[in-house]
């Protein structure tokens, strides 16, 4: 198994994670997008109309985290050999030969990088709508319901994970390289590792 080939399955198992993720998201889908279109034929005395806002946010966020993650996965999987090329590039084609080096080390922090990013994006989006939400009711008795559920350390978390998840992501080879210089430098062998 060369380091390209161990690419492609890492990527399948992602691919295979998120299709997971779909399936379990699919029974609160059977109950959530019917009632929300009920509320929806409800008469316009039943539901104020400022509240068809927050009815479309619901359903919206119900709704897109398993397309985007049926998106993602289906992408993984049928893009599996170009994704492994291009994160593994200099691989010799050797079959039977595998190193655990800097080009596996680069492809393990992408995939951590990328699982950060994904599990972020349903609560950035959900933030998002909530600052635009309070946005448009700036002045009215319902800002207090958008603006109430953000914080400061909320904020910070968020943008905490975002920018990890993209450093991750992006600079994986030169993270991988850190990591290679540190462990041939003297200063992790393992006569200083065992004291």
């Amino acid at each position: 198994m060369t380091s390209r080939d161990l690419a492609a399955v890492l990527l399948r198992v992602a691919g295979l994670y998120l299709l997971l993720q779909v399936i379990a998201a699919i029974p609160s889908l059977f109950y959530t997008v019917p009632y929300l279109l009920g509320a929806f034929e409800a008469p316009n005395s039943v539901v104020d109309p400022d509240m068809r806002l927050e009815m479309w946010r619901s359903m919206t966020f119900t709704i897109w985290p398993p397309l985007v993650y049926l998106g993602v996965a289906v992408w993984l999987l049928r893009r599996t050999s170009q994704l492994a090329k291009r994160l593994v590039p200099g691989d010799a084609g050797q079959h039977g030969h595998f190193t655990l080096g800097q080009d596996f080390q680069s492809l393990a922090i992408s995939i951590v990088g990328i699982a950060l990013l994904a599990n972020t994006a349903p609560r950035a989006a959900h933030t998002a709508a909530d600052l635009a939400l309070a946005a448009h009711f700036r002045g009215t008795p319902l800002l207090g319901q958008y603006w109430d559920r953000i914080s400061f350390g909320g904020l910070l978390e968020l943008g905490t994970a975002i920018f990890v998840g993209l450093w991750l992501s992006i600079g994986a080879r030169g993270i991988a390289k850190i990591i290679h210089s540190l462990r041939a430098s003297n200063g992790f062998s393992r006569a200083s590792g065992a004291s």
